[in-house]
């Protein structure tokens, strides 16, 4: 890292909104958002902020860090841990859900890179509006020995998390 520049939170928001709207446009990589072709360039992106910027934030953006001379946890989340147990805690507290619920695994799209990636070939990922409400979840980091098939422990663990035990 040459030199930090500290981030303002006008310009986390801008971040967050860059990230939120790269979802509505079909474009094959994310650099070209400013390109300068007129096909396949966002005005809204390099008036918003310069490609540098955002990929200086997008590398060294974490919710979490460590004090000097503490271990690095097990959990391979961890510095994304607060805000996946803040929005889950926001998805439990809005959502009062009918009689009816059904709670289910699901997948979403991903074309990064992780050391924990699964694939499985006969399993679509929600789309669309009929993939529902999620009132919880939990991003599958590998292997989960148990004695319980892992589909079935996924929704499981959904529907206890979600507060949904007994209820309906």
């Amino acid at each position: 890292m040459r030199k930090w520049t500290p981030m303002s939170k006008e310009e986390l928001m801008a971040y967050f909104g860059l990230l939120v709207t790269m979802g509505f446009h079909k474009i094959p990589c994310y650099p070209d958002f400013w390109s300068h072709h007129p096909t396949v360039r966002v005005e809204l992106f390099p008036w918003t902020m310069c490609r540098d910027r955002f990929d200086h934030l997008t590398t060294h953006l974490h919710f979490a860090h460590l004090e000097d001379g503490e271990e690095v946890p097990e959990d391979c989340l961890w510095k994304l841990r607060p805000v996946i147990d803040a929005l889950n805690t926001a998805f439990v507290e809005t959502l009062v859900p009918k009689k009816d619920i059904a709670i289910d695994e699901s997948l979403w799209k991903f074309h990064g890179r992780l050391r924990f990636v699964t694939f499985n070939k006969n399993k679509r990922a929600s789309t669309g509006p009929s993939s529902g409400y999620t009132s919880c979840f939990r991003i599958y980091t590998g292997q989960d020995k148990s004695t319980v098939p892992a589909s079935t422990k996924a929704v499981l663990d959904l529907f206890e998390m979600s507060g949904s035990m007994g209820k309906g």
